[in-house]
């Protein structure tokens, strides 16, 4: 049948497309488990603490400007879905509790957290927090008392008994690893039974708090960490992940369900890899993809560094054996900044994606055209039904593959990145008062990229600057489809036509015949141009996005 060559602007495009028989689709990779836990959406702190603009620094999170910010929430934001204010690192007194358990700052947060929590809770809010894997090293020194036991947390460290300021050294053929990313803190050793009854009691902590979201940071494999760094070769916090979710599990099911608390959401960060995906399927809610978002400078972020995180995110989503149950978390959503084009096309891919929804800027100062973006009804929609099916790329190769190009001709961070790692890895030391000698040399000893390696030719990236994504939701009949003028995120970039052939979608793979309708999310009065060949090609702005709804009639 032929296709309507065009459609009037102001009104939904309607035409005619082959659609394939819901039973004659395999729905074991590319749709998620029905088990799957929706994504949330909120606001975190850290964005702005990694912020070098006036007024803000890492130490910016505080009781006053915390609150302000989910005053703002709770008015603009909450009846649409986001709920939560997480507070990032930065949070914990200088002094422990008795049982090696970190408090909430009370210089920064001088009402202290219950009367926080009642604050959010009054506002229909709920607060999350932020740990890194392993124990803090002055529950270690101070041979703090684990809560309900009688054991003391030097004695369920790796190599308990060694005393010394530094984790790297070999004593009595014992190698202390590295707790995190950060190096930070201690290596508990699970083989004690203290070290998982130190876990329960820091949970059971929240959950009394009604802390009901945890972000636990640093892990490893993944936070930039090279396989090839000897530094780390005995650092991994998968059985940190496997503690916290054991914890988080039994004691809401034994004592928290029933006294009204939400089981924590845990997330864990960062730039983790697909080989970790069992790992992770089976103890978080959602999990990093990719480096920060921020730039740690004088701009929250920059286009670049979108497309780089959308580029992690693919590897996720568009590679068949790396699907499966799980929320990749893709990081802040940051607007402030960039132009109102970028804004809508970082929005677009967080959407198909499925990632949570978080905001990362200053809501009190964030205009009104900008937050309408977060607040637009079908976009919240589309990210909600992703979180369950994520969208994939077309054209995305396996990096296992030679003639890769998303994976062999970019790289994943820049030095500025990794020297903003650096920064915030002494930040946190010093938080946990734990210094080391070298907090980042881990990133700082990276090979410093090579003109050659960060020249993109426009050959061979094609593919990234003009970029079509697409997410097929068989529940609702409805297929989403995202194009994306990425460019080559310089300032030479142009407006460029962007193409998608509906052939390409296993959906359109021709069965049945059904009506549709099509809508750009971004642009109502869009003219959307149809071919007979079931090709739709619009011509986008420079960073500009089009985010088309395809709906059956």
């Amino acid at each position: 049948m032929k296709m309507l060559e065009s459609f009037r602007p102001g009104f939904f495009a309607l035409f005619t497309i082959f659609f394939c028989l819901l039973s004659q689709i395999d729905n074991s990779k590319s749709v998620y488990a029905s088990t799957h836990r929706d994504g949330y959406r909120g606001w975190s702190t850290w964005s702005l603490q990694a912020y070098k603009g006036t007024g803000y620094g890492f130490d910016w999170a505080n009781e006053k400007n915390v609150k302000a910010q989910a005053d703002v929430m709770a008015s603009e934001f909450s009846a649409l879905g986001y709920d939560r204010i997480n507070i990032d690192s930065g949070w914990g007194d200088a002094v422990l509790d008795r049982f090696g358990r970190m408090q909430l700052d009370h210089k920064k947060y001088p009402s202290g957290i219950e009367s926080l929590s009642r604050y959010l809770s009054g506002k229909g809010l709920k607060l999350g927090l932020y740990y890194l894997p392993g124990i803090d090293s002055r529950a270690v020194r101070s041979k703090s008392r684990v809560l309900a036991t009688n054991f003391t947390a030097n004695e369920i460290v790796k190599c308990a008994g060694i005393q010394m300021s530094s984790q790297k050294t070999n004593v009595s053929s014992c190698h202390r690893p590295y707790a995190n990313a950060f190096k930070a803190g201690y290596a508990l050793n699970y083989s004690h039974p203290g070290a998982q009854a130190y876990v329960d009691s820091i949970v059971d902590q929240l959950y009394s708090w009604n802390v009901s979201f945890v972000k636990l940071d640093g892990n490893v494999p993944g936070s930039s960490i090279e396989s090839s760094d000897k530094d780390f070769k005995a650092c991994n916090t998968s059985p940190d992940l496997l503690a916290w979710r054991s914890a988080i599990d039994r004691l809401h099911k034994s004592e928290w369900r029933n006294k009204g608390r939400e089981r924590i959401w845990l997330t864990t960060s960062w730039a983790l890899p697909p080989s970790e995906a069992e790992i992770l399927r089976e103890t978080v809610d959602a999990w990093r993809v990719a480096i920060d978002i921020e730039s740690y400078g004088k701009e929250m972020t920059t286009f670049d560094r979108v497309i780089r995180n959308a580029r992690a995110a693919a590897r996720w989503t568009s590679v068949e054996k790396n699907r499966g149950p799980g929320l990749l978390d893709m990081d802040s959503i940051v607007i402030a900044n960039m132009t109102i084009e970028e804004c809508r096309s970082m929005i677009t891919i967080w959407a198909l994606t499925g990632t949570p929804f978080y905001l990362g800027d200053d809501l009190k100062r964030l205009p009104k055209e900008r937050k309408a973006l977060m607040q637009n009804p079908a976009v919240l929609e589309i990210q909600r039904l992703s979180s369950r099916n994520p969208a994939k790329l077309i054209g995305y190769q396996d990096s296992t593959e030679k003639s890769n190009i998303f994976e062999t001709s970019v790289v994943d961070s820049s030095d500025e990145d990794l020297e903003g790692l650096c920064q915030k890895a002494i930040f946190i030391q010093s938080t946990l008062h734990s210094p080391q000698s070298d907090p980042c040399g881990s990133w700082t000893d990276r090979r410093k990229l090579t003109s050659a390696e960060n020249s993109l030719s426009a050959a061979a990236t094609k593919e990234w600057q003009r970029q079509v994504w697409y997410a097929e939701h068989l529940e609702t009949k409805q297929i989403f489809i995202g194009l994306v003028n990425a460019g080559r995120q310089i300032s030479t970039d142009v407006a460029q036509d962007i193409t998608i052939n509906l052939a390409d979608i296993a959906t359109f793979k021709v069965l049945k015949k059904d009506t549709y309708f099509v809508k750009d999310v971004w642009n109502l009065e869009r003219e959307i141009h149809i071919q007979s060949n079931h090709i739709i090609t619009l011509n986008l702005a420079v960073h500009e996005s089009a985010l088309l709804i395809l709906s059956k009639n």
